[in-house]
């Protein structure tokens, strides 16, 4: 029996050595490898003494300048006129963002220049002459026209956008309405119910005497086909509301019918029509209204929108006029 208790001994204490050969068979053989090389991804971090130059392009000026201290950097700023940006803002930078610098490195800023603001002066009632652009285009704004229907002088500026007197920067638009005269068109811009377009009516004057004769061309365009007639009324609306005439008919061509269920989208109809003014109207403000109704019922035809002038029970107003002396 102490034969068989030594030998289980011996081998419990053979078993027990496997474990550490086993280490030491992997400590050796990794011995024989190449040892890795870990790979080291540059990263924008600063060590000691340096910094990163921060984004700073786009920022306003006042901004930039407290990311530039935060970062220890000093600016070299450069001005540049751009109407884009009214107010100091940072347009490029030198060096770009992200880069490591020393700490104290100058960074290079190209910065809007603060544009100046004036008051806009009161020049309606002036004719847009060489001499009166030119002062207004000295305060740096960008003068933009447009030409409309006025019984006042052509050129003669009728309204200003901003309105007069309000602050506006160099580089901004101001928009001047001026006369055209009376041979350009009213721009009316109507829509009836998807069908027909008033595009436009030409008048000669909108001051008249009692007894004168109104001459009024109204230019239709057909929205698609139509299929039925309509009629065209022009109303002459006194004071107080009162109709004091009136015209019902076919649209025409000089003394040519083209009814309306002739149309084709995209035809274009110039109406001409008179309206005469009784001898005894009272002095006052007159309106001119318009519109279409069908034929066989009398229903007006919808005003879907007004466009440019205002309606009332599917009545286009054409024009505010003056009967007087």
């Amino acid at each position: 029996w102490q034969l068989w208790f030594l030998g289980a001994v011996a081998l419990l204490a053979v078993l027990g050595l496997i474990p550490l050969w086993a280490v030491v068979y992997r400590t050796y053989a990794d011995l024989g490898q190449p040892t890795p090389t870990p790979m080291v991804t540059p990263a924008l971090t600063p060590v000691h003494g340096t910094t990163i130059v921060p984004q700073l392009t786009g920022l306003p000026l006042e901004t930039a300048q407290e990311e530039a201290a935060r970062a220890s950097l000093g600016l070299i700023i450069e001005e540049r006129t751009d109407p884009d940006h009214p107010l100091p803002t940072v347009l490029e930078q030198d060096p770009p963002p992200g880069q490591v610098v020393p700490i104290a490195s100058q960074v290079k800023l190209v910065v809007s220049q603060k544009l100046p603001v004036a008051p806009i002066p009161d020049v309606q009632g002036l004719l847009l002459d060489p001499t009166v652009r030119s002062g207004l285009e000295s305060y740096g704004w960008r003068l933009v026209t447009v030409d409309v229907w006025s019984t006042r002088p052509m050129g003669e500026i009728l309204q200003v956008e901003p309105p007069v007197g309000t602050a506006l920067a160099a580089g901004e638009p101001l928009t001047l309405t001026l006369s055209g005269g009376t041979d350009r068109p009213l721009d009316l811009q109507v829509n009836l119910n998807n069908l027909v377009f008033l595009e436009s009516a030409q008048l000669e004057t909108d001051h008249f005497a009692p007894g004168q004769t109104i001459r009024l061309v109204l230019r239709w365009r057909a929205l698609q086909p139509i299929a039925d007639s309509y009629t065209v009324f022009v109303h002459l609306v006194g004071p107080g509301g009162v109709l004091v005439a009136q015209e019902d008919r076919e649209p025409r061509v000089g003394d040519v019918s083209l009814p309306t269920n002739g149309w084709t989208p995209g035809i274009i109809v110039a109406d001409s029509h008179l309206l005469s003014i009784p001898t005894n109207a009272v002095s006052g403000k007159y309106q001119i209204w318009t519109g279409m109704y069908l034929s066989a019922t009398g229903q007006r035809l919808p005003v879907l929108d007004a466009g440019l002038t205002r309606q009332q029970d599917n009545r286009i107003l054409v024009r505010e006029i003056t009967v007087g002396p």
